[in-house]
């Protein structure tokens, strides 16, 4: 199973250390990376695979707690998207 996950947040090496380690206790795989430095923003588009929805929204409701994570938005290989923020 996959999923697109777009997550905004600040431009700093300790909120992206804290975003893979979310991916590295959820026992998740980045199929895709795609990533873009806008001033003091950073912008990823992951493609992640998991052996179930579950380990997938556990990552969506974790990263959206994170400090200086701005956004995180998801979807589906059915073609929903669910932003949350």
């Amino acid at each position: 199973m996959k999923r697109t996950v777009m997550v905004e947040t600040a431009a700093s090496p300790d909120v992206l250390a804290r975003v893979t380690m979310l991916l590295a206790r959820g026992n998740l795989s980045v199929a895709d990376l795609h990533a873009e430095r806008e001033g003091d923003r950073f912008q990823m588009a992951m493609t992640l695979a998991a052996d179930c929805e579950r380990q997938l929204n556990r990552f969506v409701r974790q990263a959206e707690k994170l400090v200086d994570v701005y956004s995180v938005a998801s979807s589906g290989e059915n073609g929903y998207a669910a932003e949350h923020a």
